[in-house]
């Protein structure tokens, strides 16, 4: 999954304790990767996340129908 947030403001320098390593990290741990791309037309933040299957649904369990009937 790729999600891109882009404005058209000037962003800030890099730097740590602003949010951006801490996204990096958090994205990186998980398999992703984060792109901060910044010049005088704008800003634009990408984060690639791997997109995982979901974890096959479990069936209930059958009603005890023994129990049901009495």
């Amino acid at each position: 999954m790729v999600l891109c947030i882009a404005d058209d403001g000037r962003g800030g320098a890099i730097a740590p304790g602003n949010g951006l390593s801490g996204m990096r990290e958090r994205i990186e741990a998980i398999g992703g990767r984060l792109r901060v791309d910044s010049n005088a037309r704008g800003t634009r933040v990408e984060a690639r996340l791997p997109l995982r299957p979901l974890a096959p649904a479990i069936d209930p369990p059958a009603p005890d129908v023994a129990a049901a009937a009495a």
